[in-house]
């Protein structure tokens, strides 16, 4: 186990989510908002990386267990048929495609771990890099708070964050957020309700900073007791985007189904482990106010994802993934489909 972790780390640089859960815990992605599209700013939960396509396997979140302190990178590469500008809301399309390679690294320490009580603070960041369309390239520097308390078997908690990135090496945009929840689990069931609130800057834009709410709702089913890397899965949210500026100002609606399913292995992986998921969802947006001489905008935003990890060994694994983005709108301009697909390499130690 040693070698193989010692041989991937001289390779891996890039934050993947996942930690040591206790048998039957509620894992810390549990918290979190339904992932958005690829590439998109953050959920609401800034302290646990949202797993999509072009980050961490689907499933993987830090939860508080035994360690002190959780260290985990992923570097990965792979096509990307429409690259966008970010970050953004209602990113623009560059009509470009090309190479898209992505590395990051995430640290999360638990510094109170009682019967009840659990607090964590998290430092991550990633850099996704693209040689043929240069002004596209983003990093991504963040930290999170997350307590929570078990309260007669629900748990409550907040989630703190603050992110701040950089567009073609120049500083773009900082986004600051807020998010409280409860999850309780009865049976097989897992249900989480969740509120909270993202203030957006962008430099040289303020038309488009503003602060975005959001109330969600999520359910696990799992597919065996106290299994919840055994799952199948649905969420709904409601999000209020005010904009300085009414044309950038929006009221969405979203929903999303999936799954996660692993073979070999428990709670933790061991060598042949294999983890597979997918997820489809769909976002329906209404803008305030249309620009000057156009009807007010209205999108639809679908995506498709599905990722596969095999563990090579219980600190090291390597996988696949694949992700298909529709935005339609009846603005021909804000009008795209990106396809994303490639490889990565994550450890944790």
């Amino acid at each position: 186990m040693r070698s193989c972790l010692a041989l991937l780390c001289l390779a891996a640089g890039s934050s993947s989510i996942f930690a040591e859960d206790q048998p039957g815990a509620l894992p810390a992605d549990a918290a979190a908002a339904p992932a958005q599209a690829p590439a998109q700013l953050p959920a609401q939960d800034a302290s646990a990386h949202v797993a999509t396509p072009a980050n961490a396997p689907a499933g993987r979140a830090p939860a508080p267990g035994q360690k002190f302190l959780t260290v985990s990178g992923s570097i990965g590469a792979g096509y990307d048929s429409n690259i966008l500008l970010q970050p953004s809301e209602s990113p623009s399309s560059t009509g470009s495609s090309g190479l898209a390679l992505t590395a990051g690294a995430r640290a999360t320490a638990a510094v109170v771990r009682t019967q009840r009580f659990k607090m964590s603070v998290s430092l991550d960041g990633d850099v996704s890099d693209y040689p043929d369309v240069t002004q596209a390239n983003l990093i991504r520097v963040g930290g999170g708070l997350n307590d929570q308390l078990d309260v007669h078997g629900v748990i409550v908690g907040s989630a703190t964050g603050f992110n701040a990135f950089w567009l073609d090496s120049k500083y773009a945009a900082s986004a600051g957020s807020e998010n409280l929840y409860a999850a309780d689990t009865w049976g097989r069931n897992v249900s989480i309700i969740s509120a909270g609130a993202q203030v957006l800057r962008y430099k040289g834009n303020s038309d488009s900073s503003g602060i975005e709410g959001e109330v969600a709702y999520r359910h696990w089913y799992m597919l065996e007791d106290r299994n919840v890397r055994r799952r199948a899965e649905f969420s709904l949210r409601l999000v209020r985007f005010v904009a300085n500026a009414a044309i950038d100002s929006y009221t969405g609606l979203g929903g999303s189904l999936g799954g996660f399913y692993r073979l070999h292995g428990g709670t933790r992986p061991v060598a042949g482990t294999i983890d597979l998921s997918a997820r489809v969802g769909l976002e329906l947006r209404r803008y305030d106010r249309g620009s000057i001489g156009l009807e007010r905008e209205r999108q639809a935003i679908t995506t498709y994802a599905v990722t596969g990890d095999v563990w090579m060994c219980e600190n090291a694994s390597v996988g696949a993934f694949v992700g298909y983005t529709i935005r339609n709108a009846n603005i021909s301009r804000d009008t795209y489909d990106r396809l994303q697909a490639g490889g990565r390499l994550s450890v944790i130690w």
